[in-house]
């Protein structure tokens, strides 16, 4: 298994690297002319579309995902493809014809103006067609097909990039919205023919039954999910400002850096993971790659924190600098929220009520938490319920994980490896609070950076080879 993840990850990791990468250069690219405000009244739109597509198509695609390889031939793969893809496509399409009339009243509600409804009208227009990729390109991978996954991703990222700065610096984020719809729209086309011989064109109800049967609890977990990562930026709205919300978003988009780290190996280990998860030596060969991440991943984390101010700079400029503070809150919650995938037990023992009650809960805490810190600290308040509730998610979701899928796991030395990392960011508040030469701050930065990646190597935490 782990040769085909090194194949497939590699090519996935190189474009959706790539793409993820050109998504982030919109953030640098888009606060070129949009104030804070303007970032976050884009934030919005971007974030209610998260919602929107968990739950139009009642997450029809992870019915998809888990029935796939139990079909019997490639026929009913076809059949159960084009199901899955004309029922989103049906779905979207009605909500966005009920939607559109009442633009102006859904203006009022997330920007509490009704002069935004063109905005709102662009926003629902790309939501729609961005559905319809995200189901797309979730079939390259189910198809074992990364090399149009990438190419498509790519297409639609450097799309983006391009035709959202062209006409954001034309008409504002309604501009950028165009931009974002088109290049979602020509994906979409180019994966339809791509994917030509992967669909009957056909809505087979046996079909739709059985990936909703599955998917169907998924949805109000989706609505939990939302709650627990997604939702703090309309809170921010509803006691801040649209200000706040930008500067939030950007600090995420800072965090967001992290997503790279793995990306390739995510896209590639799910489907993997659903066909070879009885083999014997697969808990190890998992247990390896959640330790080669922890490592990766605390060492990425410290050395993003440490020069956070820098990254805000070079990204957004000093109108972005209050950014700054949030980072190293969210640096270590946009992991967390990752970790599930190194935990399969709950998907493969179809373990859907546990998933929702897992994810109702964080979503309930985080709500809670958003409404007493938000008030209180505003968008470092919203920062520290998403790391919070990050920790009370991975926590749960591993433990209980667990009992149904056993893995190897080296718990005490984690922990030491976290601990450390926690000691290394207090050490750098320390050290940057006194009034040292510039290039000794660095200097001191790079040994914090050293010391963490030496603490993983010793605790044995990355082991590329194994001898026998």
């Amino acid at each position: 298994m782990l040769k085909q993840i090194a194949r497939d990850g590699s090519i996935y990791a190189v474009g959706t690297i790539v793409s993820r990468g050109l998504a982030l250069l919109t953030v640098p690219s888009y606060t070129h002319f949009l104030d804070p405000a303007g970032f976050g009244a884009l934030d919005l739109i971007l974030t209610a579309g998260v919602l929107l597509t968990l739950v139009i198509a009642l997450e029809v695609g992870q019915g998809l995902a888990r029935e796939w390889t139990t079909l019997p031939d490639t026929k009913s793969q076809r059949k159960m493809a084009g199901t899955a893809l004309c029922f989103t496509a049906l779905m979207h399409g009605s909500f966005l014809a009920l939607a559109l009339p009442f633009s102006a009243s859904l203006s009022e509600v997330l920007f509490h103006t009704a002069d935004r409804s063109s905005l709102v009208e662009a926003g629902l227009t790309y939501i729609a067609w961005n559905a319809l990729y995200l189901q797309l390109q979730a079939q390259f991978r189910w198809s074992m097909q990364p090399l149009g996954y990438v190419t498509t991703s790519v297409m639609y990222g450097l799309m983006t990039l391009i035709l959202g700065f062209y006409l954001g610096r034309q008409w504002g984020v309604t501009g950028v919205l165009i931009g974002q719809t088109l290049a979602a729209a020509s994906a979409v086309g180019v994966s339809l023919w791509v994917l030509r011989t992967q669909f009957d064109w056909t809505l087979n109800l046996k079909h739709l039954r059985s990936m909703l049967a599955y998917s169907l609890p998924l949805a109000p977990a989706g609505l939990a999910t939302f709650a627990s990562f997604h939702a703090n930026r309309f809170i921010l709205n509803l006691y801040t400002n649209l200000d706040q919300v930008g500067q939030y978003a950007v600090a995420s988009k800072v965090a967001a850096i992290t997503a790279l780290l793995t990306v390739g190996i995510q896209t590639a280990l799910t489907p993997l993971i659903y066909r070879h998860h009885a083999a014997p030596q697969t808990p190890n060969q998992l247990v390896r790659l959640l330790e080669g991440f922890t490592t990766a991943a605390l060492t990425l984390s410290l050395g993003l924190s440490l020069y956070a101010q820098e990254l805000i700079l070079w990204f957004s400029g000093p109108m972005y600098l209050p950014s700054t503070v949030l980072v190293a809150w969210l640096i270590p919650a946009t992991l967390l929220s990752q970790m599930y995938i190194f935990f399969p037990g709950l998907a493969l023992a179809r373990r859907t009520v546990i998933q929702l009650m897992i994810t109702v809960l964080c979503g309930f805490v985080a709500l809670c938490l958003n409404f007493i810190l938000i008030p209180i600290a505003q968008s470092q308040g919203a920062a520290v319920s998403t790391l919070i509730t990050a920790i009370l998610y991975i926590g749960i979701w591993a433990r209980e994980s667990q009992k149904t899928y056993q893995l190897p796991i080296r718990t005490g030395r984690i922990a030491l490896a976290v601990s450390t990392y926690i000691f290394l960011i207090g050490a750098s508040s320390i050290i940057q609070s006194f009034e040292f030469n510039q290039n000794l701050i660095i200097l001191a930065k790079f040994f914090l950076l050293t010391i963490m990646a030496t603490v993983c190597s010793s605790l044995g935490l990355f082991r590329i080879h194994r001898r026998r």
